[in-house]
């Protein structure tokens, strides 16, 4: 019988994130004090931020690749969540789908296949 691996999604939270990363040299610079999505606002503004060095082959010294790319992906599903909230602000002033998809850099299909079950 195949086993189906399950796609987990993006990490909502660090508590999302494997649990095998926490013993991985870096976690504590990276992800140790990353904030979970609901307390990366403060104020009024809302920011991410993932400073990397330009070589990584020189941060290989100190942190595992995995933990490395745990931190992307972590940041990127914090820049995804305010992407749906910005196309679903666009969609409320009346753009159309095709001022979206070409502000995305993607088709007006593609961008309403991604983002039309967000309205």
């Amino acid at each position: 019988m195949n086993q189906v691996t399950r796609r987990r999604g993006l990490p909502r939270s660090t508590q999302d994130l494997p649990e095998s990363l926490r013993t991985l040299p870096g976690y504590d610079l990276l992800l140790g004090s990353l904030p979970d999505a609901d307390e990366s606002c403060v104020g009024h503004d809302w920011e991410v931020r993932v400073e990397l060095p330009a070589d990584l082959d020189a941060m290989a010294e100190f942190a595992d690749p995995l933990v490395i790319m745990a931190t992307l992906t972590y940041a990127f599903a914090r820049i995804e969540d305010k992407t749906v909230e910005v196309v679903a602000l666009a969609r409320r002033e009346g753009k159309t789908w095709t001022a979206i998809g070409e502000a995305l850099g993607m088709s007006k299909q593609a961008a309403w296949e991604r983002y039309s079950n967000e309205e």
